[in-house]
This record gives C-alpha cells, sequence and structure tokens, in this order.
C-alpha cells in the first residue's frame, strides 16, 4: 500500500537505513527530500523508486571492449581463407 508523503522516520523504516543516513544522503545531494513551508523535511512514492534503482529516465549503459588489432587481424584473415 502506497502514501503520498512520508516523515524522515517513517521514509528510514521503510529504505532500511537511519534517519541520520537519510540527512546525510540530502547534505551530499545522493537523495534530496522536498520541504514543507516549516522546512521539514518529508519524501514521496518517487523517493522510494529512487532508492529502490528506479527512475523514470534509466540511463543506457554502453559497453565498449578494445581488442588488439593484431589478433583480430589474424583471425580475420584466416576466417577469409575459409571461405
Amino acid at each position: 500500500m502506497s502514501r503520498m508523503h512520508y516523515r524522515p522516520n517513517e521514509f528510514a523504516d521503510l529504505a532500511g537505513v537511519s534517519v541520520k543516513t537519510l540527512h546525510r544522503w540530502d547534505s551530499s545531494g545522493k537523495l534530496k527530500p522536498l520541504r514543507t513551508i516549516g522546512g521539514h523535511r518529508y519524501y514521496t512514492d518517487e523517493h522510494i523508486n529512487q532508492i529502490k534503482g528506479i527512475v523514470k529516465n534509466p540511463r543506457i549503459n554502453v559497453i565498449y571492449c578494445r581488442v588488439s588489432g593484431q589478433i583480430i587481424y589474424g583471425n580475420y584473415v584466416k576466417t577469409k581463407q575459409l571461405f
């Protein structure tokens, strides 16, 4: 069951961390809570998604691997000779 807003202690329980960790994440910019008009921190369901690693705009990972040119060229020549 999801809610719209969570107090720091409620959110810390959901995330499995301490409130102090939430404060550290806020200071470092890792997880920025929203603030009430009075300056109190609160978290939303979107913050839960961030904790789980679920984001609306996922990053695309590109894997690049370079192999020695001589090895590749040698295998290419052998393969070409087979055909």
